[in-house]
């Protein structure tokens, strides 16, 4: 293995991750122009989300199970490139149908990335190393919606709400040529479009290989599904309404309210952070660390309910711990988890699968969320959210004790 090849590669998934937050965290800055310019109501905006994570969840299912089959690097490249140029078609439109269609494709692509990038991890690093790359790579999350807030909310004041989405179609199409480049799906791998065909035999023969069913029905994972709803819900509907939410909560412009939130992707960077010193820490705890992150999500998400109209920097630190702590679980969950399955040749299946559940879920909130903010009101949809939270963690405790009874079986 060459180093250079192998900080490159590592690189250049955590980039294309970053460009993929890029390009998904602008809508949120956009809704209310979009709103106005448009005449939408939120319950639209709720189902412009919904689409996004729908035919995201869907696609990460599909290109999760094909990611075990073909090139990670063309799967990340092709993907990256159609997100790119949706963004830059919904620039240029002012129908809500071919945003709609666009915000569709864009999801569907996007779904292209994590699974390769899983896969990849895996091949490149190895057992010892992997859920630590994991947790490193997952900064791209919180990195990427960060950025979209600033260069977002930065447009908002000086160009039109266009560049909102113009912007990172150009910053994400200045990507390509160096993952064409430098990319390499493995140590020696000649990088062709499909893998050896040989290779993916031999791993059907592999004798721990079974099914992706197979593996939902012996395992935990048929609990682990149910949290990974939970998480998804919370930390993208956290993403999607929280410049609408203080806009309408403590009567801020755009700009005030991106500045603000610029808070929640910083807490998501460190509630990564500090979950992956905890994995290096403890490594063999990720059951009782997800636990624990759902533990502390409920604390601050009930705490959000109580105190946020007391004040709107309380509100803004407890929306984003609660945020900080479901990205903490989505890195255990979708990042770490997977790699469990590496023996059975399934880590972007089980990958793609965990994401495809996770954001079905999410997408289908997204609505239910912009209904219940017309008809409640924001406390309305802080109590889904804490509901949804409480299932997780009754999810996880109902998979740590399969675990243990399936420890007491004699081998």
């Amino acid at each position: 293995m060459k180093t250079a090849h192998y900080i490159r590669t590592m690189l250049l998934c955590w980039l294309s991750y970053t460009a993929i937050y890029l390009l998904r965290g602008n809508l949120s800055v956009a809704f209310p122009f979009i709103e106005s310019e448009l005449a939408i109501d939120k319950a639209s905006l709720g189902i412009l989300g919904s689409v996004f994570l729908v035919v995201y969840g869907g696609g990460q299912l599909a290109h999760g199970i094909c990611g075990d089959r073909f090139s990670a690097k063309w799967f990340i490249i092709m993907g990256l490139t159609v997100a790119a140029v949706s963004n830059a078609v919904i620039g240029a439109t002012q129908s809500f149908a071919v945003i709609a269609l666009c915000w569709g494709l864009n999801g569907w692509f996007q779904s292209m990335l994590w699974g390769p990038i899983a896969k990849t991890i895996a091949k490149w690093a190895p057992l010892e190393k992997r859920s630590t790359l994991v947790v490193v790579v997952s900064t791209s999350m919180p990195a990427g919606s960060l950025f979209a807030l600033l260069l977002s909310g930065a447009l908002a004041t000086v160009e039109t709400w266009q560049w909102i989405f113009w912007a990172p179609a150009i910053l994400g199409g200045l990507l390509l040529p160096f993952l064409i480049i430098f990319f390499k799906d493995s140590p020696g791998d000649p990088l062709k479009i499909r893998e050896n065909t040989t290779e993916h035999k031999n791993s059907e023969q592999n004798p721990n290989w079974c099914s992706l069913w197979q593996l939902v029905k012996k395992t935990d994972m048929k609990f682990v599904v149910l949290a990974c709803f939970a998480q998804a819900i919370v930390k993208e509907g956290i993403s999607l309404w929280a410049p609408t939410f203080f806009m309408e909560s403590y009567g801020m412009d755009i700009s005030k309210a991106a500045f603000y939130i610029i808070m929640i992707p910083i807490l998501n960077f460190l509630g990564i952070t500090l979950v992956g010193g905890l994995i290096r820490k403890f490594p063999y705890k990720q059951e009782q660390l997800s636990i624990l992150t759902f533990g502390i999500g409920i604390v601050f998400s009930i705490c959000l309910y109580l105190f946020s109209k007391a004040n709107f920097i309380v509100a803004v630190l407890l929306l984003a711990s609660s945020s900080a702590a479901m990205y903490a679980a989505n890195t255990l969950l979708l990042g770490t988890y997977p790699m469990k399955y590496a023996s059975y040749d399934r880590v972007s299946s089980v990958a793609g699968f965990l994401e495809f559940c996770s954001y079905i879920a999410a997408g289908v909130s997204m609505a239910v969320s912009g209904i219940t903010a017309e008809l409640i009101g924001w406390s309305g949809v802080i109590l889904l959210w804490l509901a949804v939270m409480v299932i997780g963690l009754l999810s996880l405790l109902a998979a740590r004790k399969m675990n243990r009874k399936l420890e007491e079986i004699p081998q």
